[in-house]
């Protein structure tokens, strides 16, 4: 099994995309497609599921739409728990999201996944499976190789 943990915002709706690119007599478009398309080509290489560990995940359903309507086609199988509202869990890091995410919901031995996020509140361990993205571009055909080639590997 592979997974694909993705932020939305910084990752699919970039500084420069908004700015500069983002066409103004459609003023909803609020996914870059370009970036949607290297999402969509991210599951046809490695047929990742994608979990969601984006700020969008609090409302999941309507972020599904949103992703959807913008040409996502990749499979959105979940999204990883909100700490932020869970005094229980003294680590808010989005990184310990993702640890508690593949702890209750991982049994498989061929287990691997990428982080794609511009934020770097990880555990030092998940930083080999992170790739950053810069927020002012967005991911880029690079940072789509690097995902690829991490989910590619074995364990």
């Amino acid at each position: 099994m592979k997974i694909v943990f993705f932020d939305c915002d910084g990752v699919i709706n970039s500084y420069d995309w908004d700015i500069t690119a983002k066409p103004d007599d459609i003023p909803d478009l609020d996914i870059d497609p370009q970036a949607m398309g290297r999402l969509n080509y991210i599951y046809e290489e490695t047929n990742a599921f994608f979990v969601m560990s984006s700020d969008w995940r609090e409302d999941f359903d309507d972020a599904c739409k949103r992703l959807r309507r913008s040409g996502a086609e990749f499979p959105i199988i979940g999204y990883t728990p909100l700490h932020i509202f869970d005094m229980t869990q003294p680590d808010k890091s989005r990184g310990a999201e993702i640890e508690h995410w593949i702890a209750d919901n991982v049994m498989d031995d061929e287990f691997n996944y990428v982080i794609i996020d511009d934020l770097a509140d990880f555990r030092k361990k998940q930083k080999k499976h992170l790739v950053k993205i810069n927020p002012k571009t967005g991911i880029t055909d690079v940072d789509v190789a690097k995902v690829i080639k991490i989910l590619k590997k074995s364990k």
